[in-house]
């Protein structure tokens, strides 16, 4: 009787704890669909909506080769509603003035971090790099980026700049990337490997227009499945059933 009694008061333990554990999910869930105006009923797979970088980020642009790129000559009267200043081929500027690229300097391509993401110029790694090492640094970085866009940026870049030093900043992600053929929403150059050598697919990248063929995961359901896994930088998971 004593076991049966202790296990009866684990169940309901269990029980309980599992029960405020989907309360607490259900009113996040409830919370975030409210904060993003989405509706709070409905049952839509919402991975099936699918905003790209070519959409939501104001420097974007499609580009045949790498997919989408920064456009070029941004200026500081634009910082307000495009968050970078660029100048020639897209790149970020170290300060909020567009000046010449030089030749010979150092080359830094990368994705976000090296672009910056939500730090102003100066605040850049590059801008930073330049300032410590006292000669010119050119910050080629573009948010979303997987490693085989920035060398086949740093393939575009450097018979034009011709620098003396590359610096590739990659992060563990990026080398994932390679092999999507979607990333942020939006069409990219892809990789696999056959027979030992890679094989370049999606080459040119096909035009936005173009209609997607994808089927999202059933955790787009849950929209606060996708919201987190937005700001952990893999909705794509969630947004394609497999990587893309």
């Amino acid at each position: 009787m004593r076991d049966r009694g202790t296990c009866m008061r684990f169940g309901g333990k269990l029980g309980l704890t599992f029960a405020s554990v989907f309360i607490a999910l259900a009113l996040c869930e409830v919370a975030v669909r409210l904060m993003d105006n989405m509706p709070v009923w409905s049952a839509q797979n919402f991975g099936r909506r699918n905003p790209s970088f070519l959409d939501v980020t104001r420097p974007a642009e499609f580009d045949a080769m790498l997919g989408w790129r920064h456009r070029a000559n941004l200026g500081p009267e634009l910082l307000r509603s495009n968050g970078l200043v660029t100048g020639e081929h897209g790149t970020r500027m170290n300060t909020r003035e567009i000046r010449p690229l030089p030749q010979e300097a150092i080359l830094a391509v990368g994705d976000s971090f090296t672009a910056g993401s939500e730090v102003v110029e100066h605040e850049t790694y590059p801008a930073q790099l330049e300032n410590l090492l006292g000669r010119a640094v050119i910050n080629a970085g573009v948010g979303g980026y997987g490693s085989d866009q920035m060398i086949l940026s740093a393939y575009r870049l450097v018979p034009i700049l011709n620098p003396r030093l590359l610096v590739v900043g990659i992060l563990d992600d990026d080398i994932n990337r390679a092999g999507y053929k979607l990333y942020g929403g939006a069409r990219k150059p892809w990789f696999t490997v056959s027979a030992g050598k890679l094989v370049h697919h999606n080459d040119p990248v096909p035009l936005p227009t173009e209609p997607i063929d994808r089927e999202p995961h059933w955790l787009g359901h849950s929209y606060l499945a996708l919201w987190t896994a937005s700001r952990l930088g893999h909705d794509h998971l969630i947004r394609f059933r497999v990587p893309q």
